[in-house]
């Protein structure tokens, strides 16, 4: 599984206990002990999640636009499909989102409008560097 870095900001006493429960053997490292620590919130918040990503695709699925969670791809079929019906789409990705290495940023003008990624964004420079500037 690929891995993003993230900084995270952390108050001086809560950095101490950090480092307590590290020193104790209670975790190999702070990188760790902060992804065990998120993973037990958000198996926490399983329930909610479910909920939000349900919430989002049936709002998605009313207001005609796509929304995804987890791995995307945009293929060359997808755009061919909505250039064929004139078919404009704003997507919204939550996750990996990767365009197809044979798709140019012409092709993507002619069918999305907007693009608004969360996560790794694998794509051509120039399809990166234009829809970055259309958030």
């Amino acid at each position: 599984m690929n891995t993003d870095k993230i900084t995270l900001n952390v108050n001086a006493i809560d950095l101490a206990n950090i480092d307590l429960l590290v020193e104790n053997g209670f975790a190999a490292n702070r990188s760790e002990l902060m992804k065990t620590a998120i993973k037990t919130y958000l198996a926490n918040l399983e329930s909610d999640t479910k909920q939000l990503i349900q919430t989002k695709q049936q709002e998605a699925e009313t207001n005609h636009w796509h929304w995804f969670f987890g791995f995307n791809k945009i293929t060359e079929k997808f755009v061919n499909e909505r250039i064929r019906n004139n078919k404009k789409v704003s997507i919204t990705s939550y996750g990996m989102f990767k365009v197809d290495k044979n798709i140019s940023l012409e092709l993507m003008k002619q069918c999305i409008t907007e693009l608004k990624i969360y996560g790794p964004f694998k794509a051509s420079k120039e399809i990166k560097d234009y829809y970055k500037k259309s958030e």
